[in-house]
């Protein structure tokens, strides 16, 4: 076993005292080699400020000499990491060569003005186990004196808040995010064209992620059509427009509905557009994301970086979602546009209907008037000059004016309802029926009908539309029981907790085959003969009422066992 070098070890003993588990580090460098020289020659001041050090619970080091070497406690050494050992008795330069630019003029100042500083969370690049890491720290640096009083170090206690600061910068960025997207969610409800919508996501996805360019393609007839302004200067007319089979990254992102990200040039050579290459020659990063619809990808969002920047997943999340958000703008904004032409065609095709309503009024009824005028009064006044034949005749043009001039009307009828919107209000439905009742029961007072009537029943609609169909309804009950012997014609309502309440008009008479039930609400479509009369389009105006106040009407019934019509005046 070899001799101690006794005055050494002593020395060693005694400074490095509370070193703890780094003592067998201190005692193994060549301090002679180093700046400070052999430990026997150590000052005072420095034997004193490393003893502190090395027994300081917290992380601790000291930049000593104009050569600022470092020396350090045991709790420094995970900030150190693979830097520990070498950095014992190293320069600070040396050591921490990352940051030496900001961290050596910081240590300066302390050493030439002798006032310590406190600095929190501080944003210190560290190469630490091959990676290079964002690192924060909060430090303070004390001045430390010889014994000339002259300042030739500085003592500084180092915390890393790495792992804090990183928690609260994504909180906050998570933050950013949700409200970004909410942003955009409200943005992107209103009414907008592509382009507005393309400008919004983009306003709001290049600054946060610190994209310098971005564009939004979307999918047209087998194309990918870009809708937001150019990010290059010497744009071409193929940049505005390719097929899908293109060999560029939006495209292929469309494809394959997924994202494609670029970080190399040599990426981009080796599969993409000479063209498109040399267009984005000076980027770094390029990522592409697919505007997903139901899975369907309708355009891309893309995005370039000057710097040559990592997408984290989270960040790779977000842009998936704000493609989605912008792809689905677009849908809904197509489908607006859908809708907006097809309200302009039904405005036509209504004001085509109304010029017809009009033509049929003028052109039509004014020469059938006349001819059933012209019917009486030779039926009246040249009854004595024409044949019972020729009378026979004269009737039959008479009631086939009048059923032409009710059918000419109940056509009117029904183009009035195509187009008008009911404004509803509170309507004793009941009252309604007692009226209809007695007006059927005044124009054929023979006739013994039994009404029963529930009463009070109260219904939102339009009062004069829902009047048109309980006279045409009560009507038709009138109507098909003028054969019945004891006829009876009911009305009430059923109410089921949570659906519509149903109303119902019922009779006890002719009924009608339920196989052809659906014919019933067809136009010129009666399931009866000549027995009964009509023109097939009262039916017709019932259901197109009903309709427009957001409800349904159907029927049963059976030959000769009476029939039932029901409705309902709103949606389930």
């Amino acid at each position: 076993m070899p001799e101690r070098d006794s005055p050494v070890d002593e020395q060693a003993d005694d400074v490095f005292r509370w070193a703890g588990r780094l003592r067998d580090e201190y005692v193994g460098v060549e301090w002679a080699a180093t700046p400070l020289g052999p430990i026997l020659g150590w000052p005072q001041s420095l034997r004193t400020a490393l003893s502190i050090c090395l027994a300081n619970a917290l992380p601790s080091v000291i930049a000593w000499g104009p050569d600022v070497t470092l020396l350090y406690n045991e709790a420094f050494v995970p900030i150190l990491g693979d830097k520990h050992p070498d950095a014992l008795g190293a320069s600070h330069p040396q050591v921490f060569w990352e940051t030496s630019d900001t961290t050596g003029p910081a240590i300066a100042e302390v050493i030439a003005t002798g006032v310590g500083t406190v600095y929190p969370d501080v944003l210190l690049p560290l190469r630490r186990h091959g990676i290079m890491q964002d690192c924060y720290f909060n430090y303070g640096r004390s001045p430390l004196a010889d014994e000339s009083r002259a300042i030739v170090g500085v003592f500084s206690v180092v915390v890393e808040t790495t792992e804090r600061v990183s928690a609260e910068r994504g909180l906050r960025e998570q933050t950013e995010r949700l409200g970004l997207l909410q942003r955009l969610t409200q943005h992107l409800a209103a009414t907008m064209t592509d382009a507005e919508i393309a400008r919004v996501v983009l306003s709001e996805a290049r600054p946060l992620l610190g994209a310098s360019v971005g564009g939004v393609t979307k999918v047209v007839e087998g194309w990918a059509e870009r809708i937001s302004e150019s990010p290059l200067p010497e744009d071409t007319e193929s940049f505005q427009r390719r097929p899908l089979d293109a060999r560029v990254p939006t495209c292929e992102a469309i494809r394959r509905a997924a994202p494609v990200v670029l970080h190399t040039a040599a990426e981009r050579e080796a599969a993409y557009d000479s063209e498109w290459v040399k267009a984005f020659s000076e980027y770094g990063l390029v990522v592409a994301m697919p505007m997903l619809v139901d899975g369907n990808a309708v355009g891309a969002l893309a995005l370039a970086f000057l710097s040559d920047r990592t997408l984290t997943d989270d960040e790779i999340a977000l842009l998936q979602t704000l493609a989605d958000q912008c792809g689905q703008a677009l849908q809904r904004a197509r489908l607006l546009a859908a809708e907006r032409a097809l309200v302009r065609e039904i405005e036509a095709a209504n004001a085509e209907l109304a010029s017809f309503s009009s033509c049929v009024s003028h052109d039509l009824r004014a020469p059938l008037r006349s001819m059933n005028s012209f019917a009486e009064i030779l039926l009246e006044d040249y009854c004595d000059r024409i044949d019972d034949i020729g009378l026979a005749y004269l009737r039959r043009i008479r009631d086939a004016g009048r059923k032409m001039s009710a059918l000419i009307e109940d056509l009117l009828q029904l183009a009035h309802l195509a187009s008008a919107e009911p404004k509803r209000l509170p309507v004793d439905l009941s009252a309604i029926v007692r009226d209809v009742a007695e007006q059927l029961q005044a124009v054929d007072p023979a006739r013994n009908v039994t009404f029963r009537i529930a009463p009070d029943i109260i219904g939102s609609a339009e009062p004069n539309l829902i009047r048109a169909v309980l006279e045409n309804l009560l009507g038709n009950a009138w109507k098909y029981t003028s054969h019945h012997p004891d006829p009876v014609i009911e009305f009430g309502s059923t109410a089921i907790p949570g659906d519509p309440v149903i109303y119902f008009v019922t009779d006890n008479g002719a009924g009608f085959d339920p196989a052809y039930a659906d014919k019933l609400f067809q136009p010129f479509q009666r399931l009866h003969g000549s027995e009964f009369p009509g023109t097939g389009i009262g039916l017709v105006s019932v259901m197109r009422t009903i309709e427009r106040h957001g409800g349904r009407v159907w029927a049963a019934g059976a030959v000769d066992c009476g029939a039932t019509f029901s409705f309902t005046l709103e949606r389930k």
